[in-house]
């Protein structure tokens, strides 16, 4: 998961109207190309510096993104994997869970990342800050797990997420409820920052899952934002 972090485009082309919508919506079978070309463009850079052939890198990146996916919906059954939509085209996308059988009374936020074009401009500090708006609503902490050296753990820090544990190349962090720097605008039922209303990060109705858990494993968040 990234906001504004390492991984932030150098070549913002895209622009955001003043009255633009932001919006997150339950991902369906006909979005699973599109989140996977996401999590590709979130280590492509990386990736391409191995000197492989882009070939390899694309093949080795799609096998990546499935294995990541079909543990994200194994280990978070009732998760909700989400496209981020900005005037309804899809940007980006949003992964998060309320109260999961693994963690108790709790708000898990699995995955956060946008297209190269759109990361850097604010849209995943709206995000997170309508997550956590959301989840002191509900009463509810909020964790994460994000890379160690990814710049985006500054601005967990001032959303009130701090460190709490360490695997390897990646911190956990936790936000309590109604820690940090929240705007009012933010913490407010309706609307949330861009539109974004509290009914999409419900806990009811869970959708079904895109596609069917698997076996496999991958626990790369991408915080790309």
């Amino acid at each position: 998961m990234a906001l504004e972090s390492a991984h932030t485009s150098t070549s913002c082309t895209a622009s955001i109207h003043a009255n633009a919508e932001l919006t997150v919506q339950a991902s369906t079978a006909e979005d699973q190309a599109f989140l996977h070309a996401v999590f590709v463009t979130t280590r492509r850079e990386e990736f391409m510096r191995t000197g492989w052939p882009s070939e390899r890198v694309e093949a080795f990146l799609h096998e990546q993104s499935r294995m990541q996916d079909r543990y994200y919906r194994q280990h978070y059954g009732q998760g909700r994997f989400d496209v981020v939509r900005l005037d309804g085209e899809p940007i980006g996308r949003l992964y998060h869970a309320w109260r999961p059988e693994q963690l108790g009374e709790e708000a898990r936020v699995i995955d956060i990342a946008l297209l190269p074009a759109w990361r850097g401009r604010g849209i995943g500090t709206r995000l997170m800050q309508a997550v956590v708006a959301e989840a002191d609503r509900q009463g509810l902490p909020v964790s994460l797990q994000v890379e160690v050296d990814n710049t985006v753990q500054a601005l967990y820090r001032r959303l009130g997420f701090s460190k709490i544990g360490n695997s390897g190349i990646y911190d956990t962090m936790r936000r309590e409820c109604g820690a940090g720097d929240l705007p009012a605008s933010a913490a407010a039922t309706r609307p949330l920052p861009l539109n974004i209303l509290s009914a999409r990060f419900s806990t009811s109705g869970n959708p079904e899952p895109a596609v069917n858990s698997a076996n496999g494993s991958s626990r790369e968040s991408s915080h790309s934002v």
